[in-house]
């Protein structure tokens, strides 16, 4: 009995005292520093220069995935894509640019604003506005005429 006792009195003190392991070190990308695997992620947050390289990143010029829905303009995007203009990339990304260029006035919207035309030649500010938009409400003397 007592074999039984001492023996659970050792496997006790054998778990109580730690195994010590070997700390697992990081060493920052931007700095050079060493830290441990925690601690370089609470490193990099306040990293002077990987704040300093993100800052750089973003003055980069983005490239942007854009989706073209009109399929007769495809070709032009495509052919003028080499040679990026502001009032060229207007058609491309919405935006708004000055004075639109003559090829490119087909493609734009009558109201002078150069915004690119979405449905029926009209921007989607015109065409939002016209009696061809369904915005879910119809006027009274308009379901009169339709329905009676």
């Amino acid at each position: 009995m007592e074999n039984h006792a001492r023996a659970a009195i050792n496997d006790r003190e054998s778990e109580s005292t730690p195994t010590q392991r070997a700390k697992v070190f990081s060493v920052c990308e931007y700095c050079d520093k060493q830290f441990t695997t925690r601690g370089l992620s609470l490193h990099q947050k306040k990293c002077a220069e990987k704040q300093a390289h993100d800052k750089a990143e973003a003055k980069k010029t983005r490239s942007f995935k854009f989706c073209i829905v009109n399929e007769a303009i495809f070709e032009e995007i495509l052919s003028f894509l080499s040679n990026q203009t502001l009032t060229k990339m207007q058609m491309i990304t919405g935006d708004h640019y000055q004075e639109c260029e003559p090829e490119l006035s087909r493609y734009c919207c009558k109201c002078e604003n150069d915004n690119p035309i979405i449905r029926r030649s009209l921007c989607l500010k015109c065409f939002s506005n016209s009696g061809y938009y369904f915005n879910g409400r119809t006027s009274k003397q308009w379901a009169k005429k339709i329905y009676g």
